[in-house]
């Protein structure tokens, strides 16, 4: 039985190799300029010249044969030779027809995905000011869209601008995409907003969309020198030039209008934007047809899902928001209102050391600075040198606290090292990568944002301090911390203890007292009833330990423990 199954087969592949005469050809697909192979027309059996007849045409002229094919047998439903042709090819809906609009069969199309596939669309929120965390999330998103074969990118934007080093890293990104880039305007795209939108392939309005108003301003939102206004408004000139997809010298020069108030921007005779001006387009504005193309716009658009429709070409489309992350959202609140939890930081760590040492609110605050630190940088994870000098500076000053109590220098240096590192993460200065020469451009004028952001921090907390610092005093919480009135009713040095003359004039060199406080290396001690700030001569000295006055200078007075018997 095995050989009379094994001889029926090679006798029908040899008459299946005889019958082809050799009209395959060497791939899957049918040979260039031919409608369809043999198998294509599906019309061996039932051609006016029979198989051998088909096969003899085939061998003559392999480009020619079957000029009428109907497509596949799946392609033309399934059917037999002029039956499939009077069925309309693949509108017959046979089981294995390829699906409307299809481009062929996976073998003709050289084997990629199937042609009914959706025309995907990635979208994602650009909400509020444009900073580090923001330009993070865009990168994500960005890997994301390509990730999941993304064939557009579309940013729903709405921000009132931001930093320039987030803007122009965002703008890189989108440059890098694979696919379509898109902006929705939606509905506000001003000053870095508009640097992004022109970095997109199009520009997509809503109804109320409104872009421009982009010169470059300080950190504090005020203007900066006249040279380094030239200067930053030069360099996005160029970065724009470089980055805008389209090579339109129109797109570059509207946004030029936008940033650069000394630029004017004429089209077709008609002066869009005079000297002097900031250009800031509507929806409408930006669609006015000028020349016979319009100004900006490429649409306007009332939902993000129409402007996925309108990019698809009407075509079915799949679209996939991608949303922030719990990260992502803490980051961006956390550095909106970073200077806020800075200040307040220092504020209760000044408090502390007022109160003659280093404890609850010193500890409070420093977790909130640790907070704003590691906030700024949980999206991504980025700027590490912030967090590093940062921690450097306070492990200076718990080693002091902890090890050498009033060596001074460790506290002096971590305290140096802290402001330092506000700076830096204020400033969003970037890493080394860049080259030095283009790093210390961008230094200068990151560190330049960071002071003055750091100053910010500073009058909060001066703020603070004023308003709410005689509360602390009487708080019972913190009650503790600072000196109150005797049991004898002699009261601090604001009281009986008098003026800081009259406290110099009554205490002398060689006087004994007992600390009220813990010396580390501050603190109070009284002197038979006068009481008044001194200073540990070296380490630090318990309360309730006798001390004695050592010196006395410009009004402060150094204490050591006391040795003797008074």
């Amino acid at each position: 039985m095995r050989n009379f199954w094994g001889a029926l087969a090679f006798f029908a592949a040899s008459a299946a190799l005889a019958a082809s005469g050799g009209a395959f050809s060497s791939a899957f697909e049918a040979p260039r300029g031919s409608e369809g192979s043999r198998w294509q027309r599906a019309d061996s059996v039932n051609s006016p010249r029979g198989a051998a007849g088909g096969a003899e045409e085939a061998r003559q002229n392999p480009k020619t044969a079957a000029p009428k094919s109907g497509g596949s047998r799946w392609q033309a439903g399934g059917g037999n030779g002029a039956a499939a042709e009077k069925s309309g090819g693949a509108k017959s809906g046979g089981f294995f027809s390829a699906p409307p609009d299809s481009k062929g069969s996976r073998w003709q199309r050289g084997g990629r995905e199937p042609a009914g596939k959706a025309y995907l669309v990635c979208a994602f929120k650009l909400e509020g000011a444009v900073s580090k965390p923001q330009a993070e999330f865009v990168a994500r998103a960005a890997a994301a869209a390509s990730a999941k074969g993304a064939d557009a990118l579309i940013v729903d934007m709405n921000t009132p601008g931001g930093d320039l080093g987030s803007t122009l890293e965002i703008m890189e990104t989108l440059s890098g995409f694979g696919g379509l880039t898109v902006c929705y305007v939606n509905p506000d795209a001003i000053s870095a907003g508009s640097f992004i939108a022109i970095a997109c392939d199009k520009i997509f309005f809503s109804p109320k969309g409104v872009m421009g108003a982009a010169e470059a301003v300080g950190a504090g939102g005020g203007d900066i020198q006249e040279s380094m206004k030239r200067k930053v408004t030069s360099f996005i000139g160029a970065k724009v030039r470089a980055v805008e997809p389209s090579g339109n010298p129109r797109r570059a020069a509207v946004q030029r209008a936008m940033n650069d108030p000394d630029f004017e921007l004429e089209i077709g005779g008609r002066i869009i934007k005079k000297k002097g001006e900031l250009l800031t387009l509507t929806a409408s504005e930006a669609a006015e047809e000028i020349g016979g193309a319009p100004l900006l716009s490429d649409g306007t658009e009332a939902s993000l899902e129409a402007v996925a429709k309108k990019i698809s070409g009407g075509a079915p489309f799949e679209m996939e928001i991608i949303e922030r992350t719990w990260a992502d959202s803490s980051a961006i609140f956390v550095s909106s209102i970073a200077p806020l939890l800075f200040g307040i930081a220092i504020f209760l760590v000044v408090m502390d050391l007022k109160g003659g040492g280093i404890g609850v609110l010193a500890a409070v605050g420093f977790g909130i600075a640790v907070c704003a630190f590691l906030g700024m940088n949980m999206s991504g994870l980025a700027g590490y040198e912030g967090i590093l000098i940062f921690a450097a500076g306070a492990a200076l000053i718990a080693l002091e606290a902890a090890f050498f109590p009033g060596a001074l220098i460790p506290s002096v240096l971590g305290a140096a090292a802290i402001l330092a590192a506000a700076v830096w993460m204020f400033g969003e200065i970037p890493s080394g990568e860049v080259g030095w020469e283009k790093w210390k451009e961008a230094a200068a004028a990151g560190i330049f944002a960071g002071i003055t952001r750091l100053g910010i921090s500073v009058c909060v907390a001066a703020l603070c301090a004023a308003a709410l610092g005689r509360y602390f005093e009487r708080a019972p919480l913190f009650g503790r911390l600072v000196l109150k009135p005797c049991a004898d009713g002699n009261a601090d040095s604001r009281g009986a203890a008098g003026s800081a003359r009259s406290v110099m004039r009554a205490l002398q060199v060689g006087d004994v007292g007992v600390c009220l406080t813990d010396l580390s290396p501050s603190g109070r001690a009284d002197f038979g009833g006068t009481i008044t700030d001194v200073r540990a001569d070296f380490g630090s000295i318990a309360r309730g330990v006798k001390v004695e006055i050592v010196s006395k200078k410009d009004f402060n007075l150094t204490v050591k423990k006391y040795s003797g018997t008074k």
